[in-house]
């Protein structure tokens, strides 16, 4: 026999065992060539070398079944319109409905309706004329505007169609949901890895996510409760600042304390369970070439934007349909994507090319109920007629537009927007 079986034996009188079944050979295995020539079997990948190891996830990203939904724990509480009553095909199953709260908060009561008599004016009232006190904090920092591209060299091009069109979201529309889980990232929003004039602090950064990437990975792949964590999360993880710091009733300390339990196991999977080296000491850290920089942006990027994808249609068309939803993007993965596919799909310079994509996801976006009305081009691609390069433009503008405005309407937040790397790449498969 080819293929031996451990289990343990305690289990087998609280199993039921459906049927017998004949093994099969793993498609994402990294065969040994000398024991393949002696006749042995391929085995899985087990070993510490990054490349075969990338290699290893992109093969098991397109081969294997598995998809954990992160914000999936949102999905029953936020406030979801009625599903779509397009049709939809045949091989996409339902969702069930969650019992939305939505009609019963925007219903106002009688004594709401009420109106209240305006308050009496008191000259002598001290109300509102407190002396303010002097802060030696300085001026607060104004956040970033996240619905604009960050335009800094270490951040990689854009696409054009799609910053455009996260530029133009209206964001007076008032999303269904208002949990702040939603506001999350399962990977950090890309500008904080490059957002500081600082190439120390900025290779710093890099260096940190170098370190725990795999384990975020491992997390997304295999633990059935993949983390969602804050922007502030995100920047403590970035800086090294994941052990329990500061005063045991300070806020700080709650924070560090609930970071460190929540990507513990990504921490093991890294094999980092001693985080005395956090921060990373200032001669570990080695500076990241401009290409390099660029390149680990897009990989987060194009991570974050994959899987946003798919919990927006989830949410939108009130359906599960994993297979279709990834036939839009370029070598239909989810993590583990090859350096080569930031030219292709959606970054294609290609109109052709990036056409199939689109039209791909104009298709899905025929059952999305929206407050915003769906562009009356996207309801055009039922014809199934040939399109002029005037259609395919347009087509694509509308088909960004929708899904950045449906993004902020279903999460309320700007959306993590694929980009693009212009630079000749050294070898096909990247790194995280």
């Amino acid at each position: 026999m080819d293929v031996t079986l451990i289990r343990p034996l305690d289990v087998f009188d609280r199993e039921n065992i459906l049927e017998i079944v004949p093994l099969l050979e793993p498609h994402f295995g990294l065969p040994d060539d000398n024991a393949h020539a002696a006749g042995a079997p391929p085995t899985l990948y087990t070993g510490n070398s990054t490349e075969e190891k990338i290699g290893a996830i992109q093969k098991a990203a397109i081969q294997t079944p598995w998809y954990h939904d992160p914000f999936e724990t949102n999905f029953g509480r936020d406030r979801s319109p009625s599903p779509s009553p397009n049709p939809v095909a045949s091989s996409s199953s339902l969702v069930p409905h969650a019992n939305s709260s939505f009609t019963k908060s925007v219903t106002p009561s009688r004594s709401a309706a009420v109106r209240q008599p305006p308050p009496r004016h008191n000259p002598y009232s001290t109300a509102g004329r407190t002396k303010a006190l002097p802060s030696n904090k300085g001026p607060a920092k104004t956040p970033r505007n996240k619905f604009s591209a960050l335009m800094v060299p270490e951040m990689p091009p854009s696409i054009a169609s799609m910053a455009d069109a996260l530029a133009q979201v209206d964001q007076g529309v008032v999303p269904y949901s208002t949990d702040s889980s939603d506001r999350r990232y399962i990977f950090p929003e890309p500008a904080l890895l490059v957002n500081t004039p600082y190439a120390d602090r900025r290779n710093k950064l890099l260096h940190h996510w170098m370190l725990l990437a795999d384990g975020f990975i491992y997390m997304l792949t295999q633990h059935p409760d993949p983390p969602l964590l804050s922007g502030q999360q995100w920047r403590d993880i970035l800086e090294g600042l994941i052990t329990k710091c500061g005063a045991v009733d300070s806020r700080v300390y709650r924070r560090s304390d609930s970071l460190e339990d929540r990507i513990r196991p990504a921490l093991e999977a890294c094999n980092l369970p001693n985080l005395t080296n956090f921060p990373a000491p200032a001669h570990e850290i080695r500076e990241f070439t401009l290409a390099e920089t660029q390149e680990i942006v897009w990989q987060v990027a194009e991570t974050n934007f994959r899987f946003e994808f798919i919990s927006l249609d989830k949410r939108a068309s009130r359906r599960m349909r994993l297979a279709e939803v990834k036939e839009c993007f370029a070598g239909h993965m989810l993590v583990g994507m090859p350096l080569e596919m930031s030219k292709l799909g959606w970054a294609s310079t290609s109109l052709e090319e990036r056409h199939v994509y689109i039209m791909r996801t104009a298709t899905l976006m025929l059952d999305w109920t929206t407050k915003s009305a769906c562009p009356s081009i996207i309801r055009r691609v039922a014809d199934r007629r040939p399109w002029s390069q005037g259609e395919m433009e347009a087509l694509e503008i509308a088909v960004c537009q929708y899904y950045t405005q449906a993004f902020w309407e279903y999460f309320g937040r700007a959306a993590v927007v694929p980009l693009r790397l212009d630079h000749d790449l050294e070898k096909e498969e990247g790194e995280l």
